[in-house]
């Protein structure tokens, strides 16, 4: 069971369905496409597999949790996690104007490990694994 975040368009959409070839069941996260990620989930159905979509800004430090507490309840454990969706960055307004600034918190998202199949070591409720 996979669990792709930004998954409703571009590597995300060609990762979630190449895993459903491959034989994977596919959450489809999103931040705003729902119709996008729907589109997605129906093309992994269509390939035999299970698929569910979820939709959830990561800038918010809850909405990884609550994701895989979806995928979960939807699909079952979480084997495969793939971390596609980070902050959009929009151009400064500063003098020169080519200053990246983010337009989240910044802060990483912390994915709980639910579990130990998913994360190299396994991890216990509660604890996180946080990309950087």
């Amino acid at each position: 069971m996979a669990l792709v975040t930004g998954g409703s368009r571009g590597i995300g959409a060609a990762v979630a369905e190449r895993l459903a070839a491959e034989g994977a069941d596919v959450a489809v996260a999103y931040a705003t496409r729902a119709e996008a990620a729907e589109a997605v989930a129906a093309r992994v159905r269509d390939l035999g597999r299970r698929a569910v979509t979820l939709g959830g800004d990561l800038a918010d430090p809850g909405v990884a949790a609550s994701l895989v507490r979806g995928t979960e309840e939807g699909l079952g454990p979480v084997d495969v996690l793939v971390a596609n969706a980070g902050p959009t960055w929009r151009p400064s307004t500063s003098r020169t104007g080519t200053t990246p600034s983010p337009s989240t918190s910044g802060r990483p998202s912390c994915w709980p490990r639910r579990s130990p199949r998913a994360w190299p070591g396994g991890g216990s409720g509660g604890s996180c694994w946080c990309p950087r």
